[in-house]
């Protein structure tokens, strides 16, 4: 660790001096500089760039917590320790929760106390804003995803317009329908790209709404459809809900658990069995497939990133699906669970906020038909 700087702090002289032995016996290299209470020390602040403060909690002009909390509003990330008598207790534990570095009573001060407080406050200090710079580089890489996703898509909705035009009249139905697909796949993509960069990388809420069961899985189906087709599988859907949430981000998280019990299948017929229903204030959504099944030991692990119980070469995959699954959710106030029997398939369910009946009444389903009991959607 480099030369450090370190102003000592205390309206009582005697025991500045002690202090100030004890740093300098610390770290005999350091500049140490003392200050007799609180008065001057913004502007002493400003002055030297200090790589820790040291002060007592007691002093006359201001308290040092009081104290500690304004340097740290003008210097987040400078280290700062409190000094606090016997019975401080109280006054220790606020430090903490006020995000102070540390704090010690003083009948513990000592040369090695010092030093271990000294250079963990310090660490603390690099540590953090090396992740706070990390998160703004983070924060700019969103951004600049997010406009260069978001160039070629919309060339991709406006040339399907302009081929569309083009064709005119002389477009076949079959041609007309896949043209509209392209397009609505571009559009989601597009919607997609927006709330992936806001929850994955931007810590900003995102925007929820009173959204149908059923709605949503129309959507994740299409976007699905071709998988579907391709490997032979079916969707059924059952009871239909209306839950508090992001329908862009629900689609995608459908997506991934369809996907997934139809890849992790070995059966004739894969199937996917959506339900919803509603329990105590909450909204169910239980996505049920015939798959392989997850061992009980692996059921938590799942969801943990880059973790992959199978080879690349058997299951492919980039182990991270469940984890953007669970933190989707998290960001919308759910939850997700899973059980499962190997051999005979899994189950995962999904916790999410219900709207209240008023709301739902205004909320229109994807089917007309969808209210008919056990009914059937089979891409």
């Amino acid at each position: 660790m480099k030369n450090l700087s370190i102003l000592l702090i205390d309206d009582d002289l005697l025991f500045l001096d002690i202090v100030e032995d004890i740093a300098r016996t610390a770290f005999p290299s350091a500049q140490i500089v003392t200050l007799n209470g609180s008065r001057d020390v913004a502007q002493i602040c400003s002055a030297v760039s200090f790589d820790c403060v040291i002060l007592d909690y007691q002093m006359p002009e201001t308290d040092g917590l009081t104290t500690a909390i304004s340097l740290r509003q003008k210097w987040p990330y400078l280290p700062i320790i409190l000094m606090t008598s016997a019975g401080d207790e109280e006054i220790a534990a606020q430090a903490v929760r006020e995000n102070l570095s540390d704090y010690i009573p003083k009948r513990r001060l000592n040369i090695d106390s010092m030093r271990r407080m000294v250079d963990r406050a310090v660490r603390m200090s690099q540590a953090r804003q090396v992740i706070a710079r990390q998160q703004q580089e983070l924060e700019m890489f969103a951004h600049t995803l997010a406009h260069d996703f978001q160039q070629p898509l919309r060339q991709i909705g406006t040339f399907v317009k302009m081929i569309s035009d083009e064709l005119g009249k002389n477009n076949s139905p079959t041609l007309a329908r896949h043209l509209q697909f392209l397009q609505s796949a571009s559009q989601r993509m597009s919607d997609l790209v927006n709330v992936m960069s806001e929850y994955t990388l931007i810590d900003k809420p995102i925007e929820c709404s009173a959204t149908h069961l059923s709605r949503v899985v129309k959507r994740s189906i299409s976007f699905v459809t071709q998988y579907i087709h391709e490997s032979g599988a079916c969707v059924r859907i059952k009871n239909d809900c209306v839950f508090l949430a992001n329908e862009t981000l629900m689609c995608s998280i459908l997506q991934n658990l369809i996907i997934n019990g139809i890849k992790y299948n070995n059966s004739k017929k894969p199937t996917i069995v959506i339900d919803g229903s509603q329990h105590d204030g909450e909204c169910l959504i239980s996505v049920r497939d015939n798959g392989i099944g997850i061992e009980a030991e692996y059921i938590e692990a799942i969801f943990s990133p880059l973790f992959r119980i199978h080879a690349h070469n058997e299951y492919p995959g980039t182990g991270l699906g469940l984890t953007l699954v669970r933190k989707a959710l998290e960001k919308q106030h759910g939850r997700i669970t899973c059980r499962s029997n190997p051999s005979v398939g899994s189950e995962f369910i999904i916790s999410l906020p219900c709207v209240s009946p008023m709301v739902e009444e205004q909320v229109e389903p994807a089917m007309s038909d969808f209210n008919d009991a056990d009914v059937v959607y089979v891409v």
